[in-house]
């Protein structure tokens, strides 16, 4: 997972920041999201050559890059990551993503389901609560925009703590 952050620079006074998520399970897609509550859209893998034409008005922001780097491990229904966030050369946090398969709907059971795996591996570091766009979509199915997200609210979270 590479996250970068690109900001406007025509419209200096009300500068938009755009986020840009690539993920290693889905080469050829970019997730790319307007601000951190803005509307988010899929594109190919051309999106940064895109924006780099576009220098004029889009523009790569300084150190604005953080990568997770790590191993993912099947056991039984349940698919894990583990990883190392990374801003630039230094190590700054540490992720750890749990898929449940046969759970396609963010349902209620589901992540109680999550939250026992959770509890069992991380112990009281363990979300007690279940993220905020999954609150949102009760009964639609699970997307990759959704885990999209829940990086980009993380590396939000620790590009704050870095600064």
């Amino acid at each position: 997972m590479i996250a970068r952050i690109y900001y406007i620079l025509l419209i200096a006074p009300t500068a938009k920041t755009l986020h840009m998520i690539s993920c290693s399970d889905y080469p050829a897609s970019r997730f790319v999201q307007f601000e951190p509550d803005g509307p988010a859209i899929i594109s190919d893998a051309k999106m940064a050559q895109f924006l780099k034409r576009l220098s004029l008005v889009w523009q790569a922001k300084k150190g604005g890059k953080l990568e997770v780097k790590g191993q993912s491990f099947h056991f039984e229904d349940y698919h894990l990551k583990l990883g190392v966030v990374t801003h630039s050369t230094s190590s700054v946090a540490i992720t750890f993503e749990v898929e449940y398969r046969p759970c396609m709907y963010a349902t209620k059971d589901c992540w109680s389901v999550i939250s026992n795996i959770l509890q069992t591996a991380m112990k009281e570091q363990a979300p007690t609560t279940q993220p905020l766009n999954w609150a949102n979509n009760w009964t639609d199915g699970y997307t990759y925009e959704m885990t999209a997200n829940q990086y980009l609210q993380l590396f939000i979270k620790i590009r704050h703590t870095v600064r």
